[in-house]
């Protein structure tokens, strides 16, 4: 079974195999897990809709000390390809978050099929 390529077809293919609110937690816990294991606290609470997730990390990167982040992306498994591709856009902390949350969403799917 090959993954599915985007974000929405991720979640869609998660939520077919367990309730939406089983799949947010366990997005969530997997995000925290990374940011707590590179020495940072998560920005925002579980109970926050996920629409706003990808927004909240967003704010949340600038932040951060760059040695942080670097270490939070190698803990993410964002490929540095996807990275080096980011760095040129205008919108690079929006881009950036969207791309974590689809490692994490990765990671969560990988989890549940193996």
């Amino acid at each position: 079974m090959a993954l599915p390529a985007t974000t929405p077809e991720i979640w869609q293919e998660l939520r077919s195999r367990v309730s939406e609110e089983e799949l947010v937690s366990a997005v969530y816990h997997q995000l925290k897990s990374d940011i707590e294991r590179s020495g940072l606290v998560i920005p925002f609470a579980n109970n926050v809709s996920t629409d706003l997730w990808s927004h909240e990390l967003a704010v949340w990167l600038p932040s951060i000390s760059a040695t942080a982040l670097h270490s939070y992306l190698y803990l993410v498994d964002l490929p540095e390809k996807w990275l080096n591709m980011l760095q040129i856009s205008d919108h690079f902390f929006e881009e950036l978050a969207a791309a974590i949350l689809y490692r994490e969403m990765v990671k969560v799917y990988y989890k549940m099929n193996y």
